[in-house]
């Protein structure tokens, strides 16, 4: 299977079966457990959902995206998900997505919510 994407002035074209040589090349290094795709951004412009769908289905569990907006998105296809940016963070988040906290102000604008820090 092959994704391509039409630009304006550009195309993109991501072949399945390089992308799990990828993945599988990692996995002996790292294995698939500790292994997490960095899908931020529309997957750098590759399609959020359909690089999300794949890596899941090569049995990636765990990925990291821009926001919550974007962890909503893919929260069916890993058993975590981290978003970088709390910002647009509300008080019912699904037990998969973890939310970075980048700043005292991160911390405090959830202080109401239970946290689990890791230092």
């Amino acid at each position: 299977m092959v994704f391509v994407y039409n630009f304006s002035m550009a195309w993109i074209k991501i072949s399945k079966t390089a992308y799990a040589h990828n993945i599988n090349t990692l996995a002996k290094i790292a294995s698939l457990k500790r292994l997490c795709v960095v899908l931020k951004d529309d997957a750098y412009g590759h399609g959020l959902v359909q690089i999300a769908r794949l890596a899941s289905e090569l049995g990636v569990q765990k990925a990291v995206v821009r926001n919550l907006s974007e962890a909503m998105a893919i929260k069916e296809y890993f058993s975590l998900i981290l978003a970088l940016d709390p910002s647009d963070a509300n008080d019912e988040l699904p037990e998969n997505i973890a939310l970075a906290a980048n700043s005292m102000q991160d911390l405090q604008s959830h202080a109401h919510q239970a946290l689990h820090l890791k230092v």
